[in-house]
């Protein structure tokens, strides 16, 4: 065991077996406060500590979910899951599957816009399920102004840095590049 006690919230007394590699130190955590703690951080990178090794896992896979719509913390009393809770975004540290909820209240704004709001920019304005951040869109301009390089080629380095092994392939296209930039 790495640590003995939960770094997370006061008074938490669960067994740590979780660290943002992310986040600065070296922190251990148990489920509930990484995802209490990651909760403006969903595209952050976990990992579970199985006894030998570290494993990486997701914030998705560890129940957090982003409410779209609201402040950070407010829950939405007519949420709409995206697509079963099933929502890729592409962000400069790899390609994410996040759970997310829409806000469905009377004063709601389109989906398009709440994403918008979160600063992920959608790959379509109907029923988006793929988003970019703004931070990626910024990247990668100016990625290709300074080393002329592909889509492609930064396409292939986020799938790299979502899974090395090319094992697990990311659910999203190389279009998506094309949607943003033609």
């Amino acid at each position: 065991m790495l640590s003995q006690f939960c770094h997370g919230l006061h008074g938490c007394d669960n067994e740590p077996v979780y660290c943002c590699s992310d986040c600065e130190g070296l922190q251990m955590y148990c489920q509930s406060c990484v995802v209490a703690l990651h909760c403006a951080m969903p595209l952050h990178h976990v990992e579970f500590w199985t006894g030998e090794y570290f494993q990486r896992t997701s914030l998705h896979d560890l129940g957090l979910c982003m409410q779209l719509g609201h402040p950070l913390g407010v829950s939405c009393c007519n949420p709409v899951p995206a697509f079963d809770a099933e929502f890729t975004v592409l962000n400069t540290n790899s390609i994410h599957s996040v759970a997310l909820d829409f806000c469905n209240c009377k004063a709601a704004q389109t989906h398009t816009i709440q994403l918008l709001c979160a600063r992920w920019y959608p790959a379509t304005s109907t029923d988006p399920r793929t988003a970019a951040t703004f931070q990626l869109l910024d990247h990668f301009q100016m990625y290709t102004f300074k080393s002329k390089g592909s889509a492609f080629e930064y396409y292939q380095a986020l799938s790299h840095l979502t899974d090395n092994t090319g094992t697990k392939r990311p659910k999203v296209s190389l279009s998506l590049f094309h949607t943003y930039y033609d």
